[in-house]
């Protein structure tokens, strides 16, 4: 067991604690982690984690906490790189591509937070990304008369269901079951995956 974290080691300790809850949230739900697991994931005691973390729905909230800072700073980069040249969007994607592979975990934590509707992430999801979402529907708007995007396209509708198409991608990627085909590399699998959902995002506006 470790010992206490010495005083300039409290921040590193809370993102390991955070980090590990989030692990084990998006493996078995918030739901069916206990502060236990989380603690043992660290190598800490209960007692030491609750210092940290009062109870476990604090813990919960630092998570999505992190999740949605995550994700409204992705939100921009992706509206920035549908509306790019080619060349330049297989640049971006490269980049996305390790962005989204990083954060498989928060994906699922989404997933299933909203699926179940069990906690605060639907508030933070009205508070903070929802405005996010109004930016691409505007921003979308906007290029269809400009002429760049194609005018049949709803921008609200369009944005949540490539959110979902997104979304649901990310949290499946090392989901095992989802392997196929068999023989493909499972790296070079997983950026095919994510490779071809923003390619669908970027073709489903782009009137090139």
């Amino acid at each position: 067991m470790a010992s206490p974290a010495r005083r300039h080691d409290l921040p590193q300790l809370r993102g390991q604690i955070r980090e590990a809850a989030l692990r084990l949230f998006a493996q078995h739900g918030f739901l069916g982690t206990s502060i236990q697991q989380v603690a043992d994931a660290v190598g800490i005691s209960k007692q030491l984690l609750l210092y940290h973390y009062p109870s476990k729905e604090a813990l919960r909230q630092s998570v999505v906490d992190v999740i949605t800072t995550a994700w409204t700073e992705f939100l921009p980069r992706l509206l920035d790189a549908i509306s790019s040249s080619h060349e330049r969007m297989d640049l971006v994607s490269d980049e996305l591509y390790t962005f989204l592979e990083e954060h498989a975990d928060m994906a699922r934590v989404v997933m299933l937070e909203l699926v179940n509707d069990t906690g605060p992430l639907g508030a933070r999801i009205e508070g903070d990304v929802r405005p996010w979402m109004q930016v691409a529907a505007d921003f979308i708007r906007l290029r269809q008369r400009e002429g760049s995007f194609r005018p049949d396209v709803d921008p609200e509708a369009f944005v949540v269901g490539m959110g979902t198409l997104l979304l649901g991608t990310i949290a499946l990627l090392h989901v095992r079951g989802t392997d196929w085909p068999a023989n493909a590399p499972t790296e070079e699998w997983r950026r095919r995956r994510l490779r071809e959902a923003v390619r669908m995002l970027e073709a489903g506006l782009s009137v090139r």
